[in-house]
């Protein structure tokens, strides 16, 4: 399914609305909403399942997005998600790349190669979600200008909960980060803590420099 305009694709409550196609987004300075789909690959672990070239703004709200090797690829716009699962796919669950402005709450990433990552420049940030069982990283932000922050989140059972690297910048705040095995892994980068995160029972806590800020 291609979307080239502004267009509000709702599933009506209490219907289970699945497509086994990808969706594509090439809709520059359009308004998309898309609400209650499942959007599940037909051959696992192969291509992207909501694909997105250009747009002004789009809303995921109460989606899954299952066994793709990119489960949702952004590398422009604002993008909002709500009360949505990406799990299953080989690749990404969710990334946010290039020139893309992410705000993620109540969302689950859950059994990807990576959960939720930041690159090439991208701002995004995480709320009240979760990671776990991702089998490289929970949450990161990767690449000089990628920002991504993470506030009353869980991860666990993941090779990396919390990660940064190549430059990013990652803020970590009233998060649980336990069960994987590292914590929170800066590589070359900046992860900027609050304090008030719990960093226990992982392999390893912390691997790399923490940068404590103090609550404004």
């Amino acid at each position: 399914a291609a979307i080239t305009k502004s267009v509000r694709v709702n599933a009506p409550s209490g219907i289970v609305a699945f497509a086994a196609l990808p969706i594509t987004i090439n809709a520059p300075a359009a308004n998309v909403v898309i609400r209650g789909f499942t959007i599940k690959a037909v051959t696992p672990g192969a291509g992207t399942g909501i694909a997105v070239t250009a747009v002004g703004t789009l809303l995921l709200e109460n989606m899954v997005v299952d066994g793709w090797a990119t489960g949702v690829s952004t590398p422009a716009g604002k993008i909002s998600v709500a009360d949505s699962t990406f799990r299953n796919n080989t690749s990404f669950g969710f990334l946010a790349g290039s020139a893309g402005s992410v705000s993620v709450v109540r969302s689950q990433f859950e059994n990807n190669f990576n959960g939720f990552v930041t690159a090439g420049g991208a701002v995004g940030s995480v709320s009240r979600s979760s990671a776990t069982g991702n089998s490289n990283v929970g949450f990161a932000a990767s690449g000089a200008g990628s920002v991504l922050a993470v506030d009353r989140c869980q991860a666990s059972g993941n090779g990396k909960g919390v990660n940064a690297e190549t430059g990013g910048l990652l803020r970590l705040a009233n998060s649980s980060v336990s069960g994987n095995t590292i914590g929170v892994q800066n590589v070359g980068s900046t992860i900027e803590s609050f304090g008030t995160s719990g960093i226990r029972g992982n392999t390893t806590n912390i691997s790399g420099a923490l940068t404590a800020v103090v609550l404004q």
